[in-house]
């Protein structure tokens, strides 16, 4: 029969940890790419790791999008500001 505490807090440890150093900003990129790399990972971390790259991956793209949108904007506007001045 296996015990139930001991073996549970562990797998919770461990999953606490690789959400702990993932969330480092730069640090937890390069952790990320280096468990997805290794073979000793075992599959569901892998999976969970694969998937917050994907994550990681489309919260990028989507910031990279609002920032070029609210770019663009912001240079009509000063535009039209340096056209009114100019008059």
């Amino acid at each position: 029969m296996k015990e139930k505490g001991s073996n549970r807090f562990a797998e919770v440890g461990e999953w606490f940890q690789t959400i702990c150093f993932v969330s480092i900003p730069v640090f937890g990129f390069f952790y990320l790419l280096i468990c997805l790399l290794r073979k000793k990972v075992p599959r569901e971390k892998k999976n969970f790791l694969l998937a917050f790259l994907l994550y990681q991956i489309l919260v990028l793209i989507i910031a990279a999008a609002v920032l070029f949108a609210i770019y663009q904007m912001g240079l009509d506007f000063v535009d039209a500001i340096l056209k009114y001045a100019g008059n």
